[in-house]
């Protein structure tokens, strides 16, 4: 491959690094704090792009460096057509690894099985703990401040999936389960304050409704009502006209042998007098009006108005409109709120509100989320009556880690593949260098699988705190594959080393040479009020 090849494959591989890099800083950063689901699946879509980026590179630098090699095969191609096919394989290439990484995704949540679901709920119950600080495992959260450090973001990123293997999790966690997952839905609810805000909104429109219930004009409900029923009248009639012309018949000229059946057939319909003239048209619409009447006025209540289902009667003020069981119905509908909540045009205080509204409605949603952290594993599992927040929680545990991943095998990858291109093209400047290019690689490469390999080896303040040591060896023994446990358990423990060292010059390739890009998650929405 010549040295200009080589050159401009470097750039090209530089600007992924500068990418993957700062994608990797991001992920830490979010995965390591409260971030929903939809922000995940965000984040790993790009993530998803800069690896079918990272394996069409790849195959771009196998395509320069076998060119001249299978010249003899690409000869009737030409040059432009030999590049076409590279740039679609690169593509399609790109493509197949991006879909091919979201079936990985998706099929292993969809194996887990309902004791791994039910484990991963409380797995990530725990880091959300550990994020607020309000859990001490072992003294994490609390001495060493998890959360804000890289490497203790690292931690929390991998966390819920090593958890989810620590049969002492589910005991160590209980005190503080129920009390998690209330916190879980007051954020999910946004606060007392946000719910305030809904809160008076609710009450703004329940209030413009009364203005407008508060100005019906009595004579315009009658007016409806005598069109509804003018309308009943004419169908009516116009039946009965039909019925009649299909004999050939009229009002006035029906046989006098058939007029008693015609009559009958219309007291089916209409409750007309028994001696009842064919040709009575007022008879016939006084008839109808009556049997309309009762109908047409459930529908246009002349006393009332609908609201909910329930029938609000005219004429009430403000607050006692607001008081009527079919407008609490709606608001406690809109509001989330238990049946025994009386909802108040006002509160005396904001304490009141919480106490009277706020806390009821978190409790309500409470006992329904918590019902599913009590399911067993068959519940959870697929066809479960709670497989949905079943695999939910394992989206959260295995995607996650997914993503760091396959973000820190690109980057460790095109980091070597540069330092080689690099050395090669440095070595080229020299008459005797060409000789040692191989050696070099190979050094290269051997220093970057020993460098990786001591990560799972070296310490840093959080990895010597006590808390983060009698984690490390929960999961280390918390398997009956002891070498599955420890290889956990080393990963764990390279991952919070190797971003403790490398998270700040990640940041700063995201913050200052691409710009402050936030790949599409900004911890700004998640500052609390």
């Amino acid at each position: 491959m010549s040295t200009r090849a080589t050159i401009w494959l470097a750039i090209l591989t530089a600007a992924y690094l500068a990418l993957e890099l700062g994608f990797n800083a991001r992920l830490v950063d979010a995965l390591g704090g409260h971030v929903s689901l939809d922000e995940v699946h965000h984040l790993e879509n790009h993530g998803r792009a800069l690896s079918g980026a990272a394996v069409a590179l790849l195959l771009l630098q196998l395509a320069v460096y076998f060119r001249r090699r299978v010249r003899a095969f690409t000869h009737g191609m030409g040059a432009f057509g030999y590049w076409i096919a590279t740039t679609a394989l690169c593509g399609a290439a790109a493509v197949g690894v991006s879909n091919s990484l979201e079936d990985l995704a998706e099929r292993l949540v969809d194996r887990s099985s309902g004791e791994f679901r039910r484990a991963s709920m409380t797995a990530v119950l725990a880091k959300a703990a550990m994020v607020d600080g309000v859990v001490r495992l072992g003294g994490l959260s609390s001495a060493d401040e998890v959360a804000s450090k890289p490497e203790g973001k690292a931690f929390l990123a991998l966390f819920p999936l090593f958890a989810g293997s620590m049969a002492s999790l589910e005991s160590a966690f209980a005190p503080e389960k129920k009390r998690q997952v209330r916190r879980l839905v007051e954020q999910e609810m946004g606060g007392a304050a946000a719910y305030y805000a809904g809160y008076r909104k609710a009450i703004e429109k329940t209030h413009a409704r009364w203005r407008d219930y508060d100005r019906a004009d009595h004579t315009k409900v009658q007016a409806r009502l005598a069109q509804s029923i003018r309308a009943e009248q004419d169908k009516a009639w116009a039946q009965y006209l039909r019925d009649l012309g299909r004999r050939g018949w009229s009002p006035y000229t029906v046989p006098y042998d058939a007029q008693d059946r015609v009559r009958a057939k219309v007291r089916a319909r209409v409750p007309v007098p028994d001696d009842w003239d064919l040709g009575d048209e007022d008879g016939f619409r006084q008839a109808v009006a009556r049997k309309a009447q009762d109908a047409a006025g459930r529908r246009l209540d002349t006393r009332a108005v609908r609201i909910n289902g329930g029938a609000v009667p005219l004429g009430l003020g403000w607050e006692q409109f607001l008081a009527h069981p079919a407008v609490q119905a709606e608001l406690r509908e809109g509001l989330r709120l238990p049946r025994n909540v009386v909802v108040q045009p006002r509160y005396p205080t904001g304490e009141a509100f919480r106490r009277i509204v706020f806390d009821p409605a978190v409790e309500l949603q409470f006992r329904k989320q918590w019902i599913a952290y009590e399911a067993d594993g068959a519940q959870l599992g697929n066809g479960g009556r709670y497989e949905k927040q079943g695999r939910e929680a394992a989206q959260a545990v295995i995607v996650p880690p997914l993503a760091l991943l396959f973000s820190l095998l690109g980057a460790l990858t095109h980091m070597t593949k540069l330092a080689c291109m690099l050395s090669s093209v440095a070595l080229r400047q020299s008459a005797d260098g060409s000789r040692y290019i191989g050696r070099v690689m190979a050094g290269i490469v051997a220093m970057a699988v020993a460098g990786t390999i001591s990560l799972c080896y070296l310490d840093n303040e959080f990895t010597r705190s006590p808390g983060y040591l009698l984690l490390e060896n929960r999961i280390a023994h918390s398997d009956h594959a002891p070498w599955r446990a420890w290889a956990m358990a080393r990963t764990l423990h390279g991952v919070a080393v190797g971003q403790g060292l490398f998270f700040p010059v990640n940041e700063a390739i995201r913050t200052r040479l691409l710009f402050n890009l936030t790949y599409g998650f900004d911890p700004q929405d998640h500052v609390k009020d």
